[in-house]
């Protein structure tokens, strides 16, 4: 992968989660290390149903330069955002195992 295929603006969002009276509240706040350069690749789309209501999911793949994954901490449970997007973090990997680049695998539920 060339630095040029990183052409995308991504910021990773930490959920926080505060419990008053019993009501669970969740917050979104955004990492101290600002918008990253990633490349996102869309991987596939599908059309989910369950219990008679309808909805659509979309997998992507973002790709991160090593370094920038060492300057800030990814958790399953936190989110990307990606222009007017906002993707669920699944999983991540360094595939070949060189600490090159980072793949974070999302989706999208619409």
């Amino acid at each position: 992968m060339r630095v040029s295929d990183r052409n995308q603006r991504i910021t990773i969002q930490h959920k926080t989660a505060t419990v008053t009276s019993g009501q669970e509240t969740v917050n979104w706040t955004t990492s101290t290390t600002g918008p990253l350069w990633a490349s996102v690749r869309w991987l596939r789309g599908r059309e989910l149903e369950a219990m008679r209501q309808r909805w659509a999911k979309a997998d992507f793949v973002i790709v991160l330069a090593f370094g920038d994954v060492q300057s800030v901490t990814i958790n399953p449970y936190d989110r990307i955002s990606w222009g007017s997007r906002t993707l669920e973090i699944d999983g991540g990997e360094d595939i070949t195992g060189q600490r090159v680049f980072f793949n974070i695998y999302a989706h999208e539920i619409t």
